[in-house]
């Protein structure tokens, strides 16, 4: 081979190499940036499922999503947006906290928070299944259901007493 074939070469093999390890870099920074959305369910008889993805992929899932979806979820969630929005912007910024803890003869129920993370741990005699994620998403989610539904930024408290009650008073 030439030594302009092994320039060549050289210079198609270090671009493949850095490509690659900016793709795993890349990766990597988004697991620690943004977190890890979790799921495992192990049960008794031996199966065992676990899934991790990077918290950055629920941005790209709603993007995937048909705005038509998106408004209906919406439209439908709007008597109750004041009160999400409210419970959305206070959890994010809560400490390690189980809000709810419930046991049983055959199970045990958490529900809570944890590192960052909102948690939901069931542990019964068949299976334990644990699901995570980073309280930040609960921001995203909230973020595109309002783009699609202008109307759920202007929304006021009152519109989840008036919509039950009809009176304009509460």
């Amino acid at each position: 081979m030439s030594s302009r074939g092994r320039l060549i070469l050289g210079i198609v093999l270090g671009s493949l190499f850095v490509a690659t390890t900016s793709v795993v870099a890349y990766t990597a920074a988004s697991f620690h940036l943004t977190g890890t959305i979790a799921v495992e369910v192990m049960e008794r008889d031996g199966n065992h499922i676990s899934l991790k993805l990077p918290a950055a992929v629920v941005p790209v899932v709603l993007s995937l999503v048909p705005d038509k979806c998106l408004r209906e979820a919406a439209r439908e969630m709007q008597p109750w947006w004041p009160a999400a929005r409210a419970a959305i912007q206070e959890i994010v910024n809560l400490p390690e906290t189980t809000f709810v803890e419930v046991e049983g003869d055959d199970e045990h129920v958490r529900v809570g928070i944890r590192d960052g993370h909102f948690f939901v741990m069931v542990d019964s005699e068949d299976e334990s299944i644990h699901i995570s994620f980073p309280t930040g998403i609960l921001k995203s989610v909230l973020k595109k259901l309002e783009g699609v539904n202008p109307e759920l930024q202007t929304a006021h408290p009152r519109t989840l007493h008036s919509s039950y009650h009809n009176d304009p008073s509460i």
